[in-house]
This record gives C-alpha cells, structure tokens and sequence, in this order.
C-alpha cells in the first residue's frame, strides 16, 4: 500500500449511514462541578450528533458549520428518561485533516438550547447556553473513531455543565 492511500481521509460516503452512525454512537461524560453532581450525578452515557457542512481549506486546518445534538444521561440515547442535560444548537468546527491513525485536535462552539433535567433535585429546565469543546480524536478504523476533550458550558440554572467526554463514533 503506498503512502498516499494510507493518508487519505477515512469516512464513509453515504450521508444516511452517517447520520444513523451519529446517533449510535456512545461514550461517557463526567461532570466536574459539585453542583452538577448534586442535580443529575456522574457519571453519564454521552451521545453526540454532528451535523456539519463540507469544511472550508484554510491551509492545513479545516472550518465547518452545521447543527449539533449532545447529551449525557443515565440511559444509552436520548429519550430514555432519568438526570442528565441535552444541547442542541448550531456550531462551528475547526479541525485539521481526518487521516487514519493520527491524532487530530478539534475545537467545537456554538449556541444551544440546553435542558437539565434533574430526578434528584426535582427540576426541568431549558435555557440558551454557548459551549466550547476542546478535544482530540483518533479514526483507527474506517468507521470508528475514539475522541477525548473537555467542554466548558455557561450554567443553567446554577448547573455547571462543564466535563470530559470520552465517546467511540461511527463514521
């Protein structure tokens, strides 16, 4: 195999099998505040969906926008109910080229609507939050990548937010 095709971006060509492969794919989140581990605990399944558009070149790093949905809570996906947070919202990402078996770092931020919903505490709330990801991710396989990072959020209703996510994602 020559160097050129190892180096070429991995991901899969069918939109619909990404977007299904975004919903499946799953991880942990770990709030670091006492006051999000006193309203919905820790840790959490986390879930995240990103929606972008084909990046624009800026040399070696690559810029998009698009709609992204995140959440982390007691149960796998989203509607299975329990304490937790979902954010959904538009956002920018910047990024450098997907290759295989390199680390890349990515920064994700954007406005979202942020719900909080708290079985402890007795409260659910949605409210308008910016947050920004720092992170790095790792594609070992054609349709698997690892990522890591932290995201850093504006409280929700005195809720901080802000926490590592570690995730496994199709496509």
């Amino acid at each position: 195999m020559s160097a050129l095709a190892c180096s070429r971006p991995a991901q899969a060509q069918d939109p619909g099998l990404r977007a299904l492969g975004a919903f499946l794919s799953i991880g942990g989140y770990f709030v670091q505040s006492a006051s999000a581990n006193r309203a919905i605990g820790t840790p959490k399944f986390y879930t995240e969906a990103a929606f972008f558009t084909r990046p624009a070149r800026f040399g070696s790093l690559r810029l998009s926008g698009g709609a992204e949905f995140l959440g982390g809570a007691d149960h796998f996906l989203f509607f299975g109910g329990g304490s937790g947070f979902q954010s959904y919202g538009g956002a920018f990402r910047l990024t450098t080229p997907r290759l295989m078996n390199r680390v890349r770092p990515v920064l994700i931020g954007g406005l979202y609507i942020t719900e909080v919903e708290s079985t402890r505490l007795n409260f659910d709330v949605a409210r308008f939050s910016p947050s920004l990801y720092l992170g790095l991710e790792f594609p070992f396989a054609r349709y698997f990548t690892l990522s890591a990072g932290y995201r850093v959020s504006q409280f929700v209703e005195g809720v901080n937010l802000d926490g590592f996510s570690l995730a496994l994602k199709f496509f």
